[in-house]
C-alpha cells in the first residue's frame, strides 16, 4: 500500500507542474506558428528558418485571425525574428484582456488593410507603432474603436499616402487623452466620419495641414468631444461633396474655431453641426480673415 501511495505522489509530482506551465493554444498560419503560453503571451515565430509569412490576405479577411478564437486569453503579443503579413485586418479584434503588442519584428510593407486592427481591446493602454512601414495601406477604419483604456496614441510616423478610409478610427476611445495624426497625408481620404466620436477626455487635435479633396463624409467627426478645447484646422482644406451633420455636436468646450480653409465646400447636410457648442464664441467661416 505504502508503495502504492509513494507512486501515485510521484506521478502526480510530475504531471501537475506539467499541467501548469501547458500552452493555452498554438497553430499554424502560413509558414508561421503561433502560441499562446500560460502568461497570455502570444507569440508569433517563423515554423522554419529566420523568415515567416502569416496566411494569405484572402485568407484572413473572409474570417478572423488565426488565435481569434483564444482572444479574451492574449494579455501580450509579440513577433520574433522576421514575420509579413499581407494583411493586419482585425489582428487583435475582441482582445479584450490584451494591454501591450512588440511589433518590432513585424514587416507590413505590403499591408493594405489595418481595419479592425484593435478593435475592442479595452484593456489596451498604450502602443507603440513606430517601426511599422505604412505606406501601402489604403484601409484604415475602425482601427481603435472601442479602445476605451487606451490614453495616448502616437501615429507621427504613419504614412498615409495611399489612405482613403479613416472612418470610426478612435470612435469611443473615451480615454484617450493625447493622439497625434498631424502628419497624415489625407488627399484621398473618402471617409472620416465617426473617426473621434466620443472622445471624451481629448483636448487638442491637430489636422493643420490636412487636406480632405476626396471626402465624402465628415458626420460626427468630432461628436461627443466634450472636452476638445482647440482643433487646429487652419490649412485644413476641403471640396467635402457629402456631409457634415453633426460634425461638432456635443464639443462642450470648444471656443473657436477656424473653417477659413474649406475652400470649395459644396457640402450640403449641415444639420445639427453645432449643436452642444455652448462655449463657441468665436467661428470663421470661409473666406474670412481671423486676424482682422
Amino acid at each position: 500500500m505504502k508503495r502504492i501511495i509513494v507512486f501515485i505522489v510521484v506521478v502526480f509530482s510530475v504531471i501537475l507542474p506539467l499541467r501548469c506551465f501547458a500552452n493555452i493554444a498554438e497553430g499554424i498560419s502560413g509558414s508561421c506558428k503561433w502560441v499562446i503560453d500560460d502568461n497570455g503571451v502570444l507569440t508569433v515565430s517563423p515554423s522554419k528558418g529566420k523568415k515567416g509569412y502569416l496566411e494569405k490576405w484572402e485568407d484572413w479577411r473572409s474570417g478572423n485571425s488565426p488565435w481569434y478564437k483564444y482572444r479574451s486569453q492574449i494579455i501580450h503579443a509579440k513577433f520574433e525574428k522576421q514575420i509579413y503579413t499581407q494583411t493586419c485586418y482585425a489582428m487583435f479584434r475582441d482582445c479584450q484582456s490584451l494591454e501591450t503588442v512588440d511589433f518590432g519584428q513585424l514587416n507590413i510593407d505590403e499591408t493594405q488593410s489595418m481595419e479592425y486592427m484593435f478593435y475592442g481591446c479595452k484593456s489596451l493602454k498604450e502602443i507603440d507603432m513606430s517601426t511599422l512601414n505604412t505606406y501601402n495601406v489604403v484601409y484604415m477604419n475602425h482601427m481603435f474603436t472601442n479602445c476605451t483604456s487606451i490614453k495616448s496614441i502616437d501615429l507621427s510616423t504613419f504614412e498615409t499616402f495611399k489612405v482613403v478610409t479613416l472612418q470610426y478610427m478612435f470612435y469611443n476611445c473615451e480615454s484617450l487623452e493625447f493622439v497625434d495624426v498631424s502628419r497624415f497625408w489625407t488627399i484621398w481620404v473618402q471617409e472620416t466620419d465617426y473617426m473621434f466620436f466620443n472622445c471624451k477626455k481629448l483636448k487638442n487635435i491637430n489636422l493643420h495641414f490636412w487636406n480632405l479633396r476626396e471626402d465624402l463624409n465628415m458626420e460626427s467627426m468630432f461628436g461627443n468631444c466634450v472636452s476638445l478645447q482647440n482643433i487646429d484646422m487652419k490649412y485644413f482644406a476641403t471640396d467635402c461633396l457629402g456631409t457634415m451633420k453633426n460634425a461638432f455636436r456635443n464639443c462642450h468646450s470648444l471656443e473657436s474655431l477656424n473653417l477659413t480653409a474649406f475652400d470649395g465646400y459644396a457640402g450640403t447636410d449641415f444639420d445639427g453641426l453645432f449643436i452642444g457648442c455652448e462655449s463657441l464664441k468665436k467661428f470663421y467661416a470661409l473666406n474670412e480673415d481671423p486676424y482682422v
